[in-house]
């Protein structure tokens, strides 16, 4: 009852306990062995499973990252601006903006000098790069826990940066700029 009829018994006690790692483990692999071994395949036993295209997305960026850099330990984090880089920071979160409309500024600000380098902060996917009339040169960037962290108002990326490119703490993605 507890797995929706998918419940397997993966440690030997007899029993399928959702309190049980392991048994949890096996519960979901052997769901994914019904669909066959290729990455479409994991797709595919992903949509069955979850009935959500951005939980197969999630699924999907999140084992990229792993094989990529082939360990699970991607705790690291860094600050999105160089080490010793003057800026300013002034706390904009919720407050109101009129431009295209009433909305409220979902973001905190960071304001340093014209073409600074712009660094991520986490392990993460490119989602998203390109122009938002809010944001002007914008990326979004979606880390292991499901966070999304965007950049905007940049003045460019990083030549290489494509959406779907692999990055880890502290390397260039883009520049400061005044764009959006």
């Amino acid at each position: 009852r507890w797995f929706s009829g998918i419940g397997r018994d993966g440690d030997g006690d007899g029993l399928a306990k959702r309190t049980s790692d392991t048994d949890l483990l096996y519960s979901v692999a052997d769901h994914f062995t019904h669909f066959g071994p290729s990455e479409e395949d994991f797709a595919i036993g992903a949509w069955q499973y979850y009935h959500n295209t951005r939980a197969v997305q999630r699924v999907r960026q999140f084992s990229a990252l792993y094989a990529h850099f082939g360990r699970l330990e991607l705790f690291e984090h860094a600050f999105p601006l160089p080490i010793g880089t003057n800026y300013s920071y002034r706390g904009t979160w919720g407050t109101s903006r009129s431009w295209g409309g009433f909305r409220i500024h979902e973001g905190t600000d960071i304001f340093a000098n014209y073409g600074i380098n712009v660094r991520s902060t986490c392990y993460g996917i490119v989602e998203i790069k390109g122009w938002n009339p809010y944001g002007g040169w914008r990326l979004g960037i979606r880390d292991l826990n499901n966070n999304y962290h965007y950049y905007a108002h940049l003045s460019g990326y990083e030549k290489n940066l494509r959406v779907g490119s692999i990055v880890k703490p502290g390397q260039l993605v883009g520049f400061v700029g005044s764009s959006g």
